[in-house]
């Protein structure tokens, strides 16, 4: 079987590329949320409900609550990675990348093919953070529109 060669420079990379995309998958998933609260024209949605009167002398009354104010506005993050791996460091290899001056040390994935029983060990951890700023100053302001 043959060697399935890279370097480590390639590998930190591709590493880094998932946590970045990870990053921009939770702001789209932000902004999706926001849309979900918003008609096409830029009306927010609302729901109209009854409740007790801080009027003297009048039981009830109709309030129309946008559904921004409503919904709970938590999100997720990747608060650490931890990767462990075992590979087998093949040679020092030359002119890798942008920079071709650059040495890189070859590593061997063959211990990653199915047949092997190395693994990689893989962990995230995640946790749970504020809403960005500007989301919670729309909220803000639909807030002070209920009476």
């Amino acid at each position: 079987m043959s060697n399935i060669e890279n370097d480590l420079d390639s590998l930190i990379e591709a590493i880094h590329s998932a946590v970045s995309e990870a990053t921009t998958i939770t702001e789209q998933q932000h902004i999706q949320r926001l849309r979900k609260f918003f008609n096409d024209d830029g009306t927010a949605k609302t729901m109209n409900l009854e409740v007790k009167s801080l009027v003297p002398g009048k039981d009830k009354e109709k309030i129309e609550v946008p559904l921004i104010c409503l919904a709970p506005m938590n999100s997720i993050a990747i608060d650490e990675l931890e990767i462990e791996l075992s590979i087998r460091m093949s040679k020092l290899l030359n002119g890798r990348g942008f920079d071709k001056n650059k040495k890189s040390i070859g590593i061997d994935f063959t211990s990653f093919l199915p047949s092997s029983k190395e693994r990689a060990k893989l962990k995230i951890k995640f946790k749970g953070r504020d809403v960005p700023e500007g989301f919670a100053r729309v909220i803000e302001n639909f807030i002070k529109t209920i009476p």
